[in-house]
């Protein structure tokens, strides 16, 4: 969440429940106790999705939307689940309307396992890559169950983005060449985007990424 180490707290109207030049104090009227979980040791903290809605007022939508992926995939909450959260707090406050926009921009599917999957969906996205999930599940004979990052269903197409640094280890790499076999096998084409591509040549790739799905689009038009 950048450089900002201070403890902020939310409290309603009129009330200072702490001073100091570490803990800064946010006065308002939309939180419930549904919002609020107690610690071990007694404190009074946000609750994960709650926080993610606080961060709303801060963050840019990109990074917004990270979070929401990982208090998603954290704590198995659904897209419904945020949306209840934050809509009773709806009415003139902009910042939970950024937050509804950010739920609503999700990729259908589960939670995104990391941020880079989740800048590339979004550049998918933009591309009008169209049919697009996330995490999609799949048993693939001779390797097994299966998961792709982003995948369009419809014309057996999926993209890994491989930026663990697992993917380029010995191991890492047998394993996904035999999945992208087995994948192979029941007509599935499988793209990648590796740390390298990620790293340096993030808008080439993807730009490359999606000429293939197009042309992969192309050839289940024509059958």
């Amino acid at each position: 969440m950048g450089g900002d180490k201070r403890t902020h707290l939310l409290a309603p109207p009129g009330a200072n429940p702490a001073v100091g030049r570490h803990v800064v104090t946010f006065h308002t009227r939309a939180f419930g106790e549904s919002d609020i979980e107690r610690r071990d040791d007694g404190l009074r903290v946000t609750t994960m999705e709650r926080t993610s809605l606080d961060l709303a007022r801060h963050l840019r939508p990109d990074p917004l939307l990270s979070v929401i992926e990982q208090v998603l995939q954290m704590t198995g909450k659904s897209d419904d689940d945020l949306r209840a959260m934050a809509a009773p707090w709806l009415p003139r406050r902009r910042w939970v309307r950024r937050y509804l926009e950010a739920v609503d921009r999700r990729i259908a599917g589960p939670a995104a396992e990391s941020d880079p999957e989740v800048v590339v969906g979004q550049m998918l996205d933009a591309r009008s890559v169209v049919g697009l999930v996330r995490q999609f599940a799949i048993d693939l004979p001779g390797y097994g169950p299966a998961r792709f990052d982003l995948a369009v269903p419809e014309i057996r197409w999926a993209l890994e983005v491989d930026v663990f640094p697992s993917h380029d280890e010995t191991l890492g790499i047998a394993s996904d060449l035999r999945r992208d076999e087995a994948a192979r096998r029941v007509d599935w084409l499988v793209d990648r985007i590796g740390r390298g591509d990620y790293e340096n040549d993030l808008v080439v790739s993807v730009t490359q990424v999606v000429e293939r799905y197009r042309r992969r689009r192309a050839e289940f038009t024509r059958t």
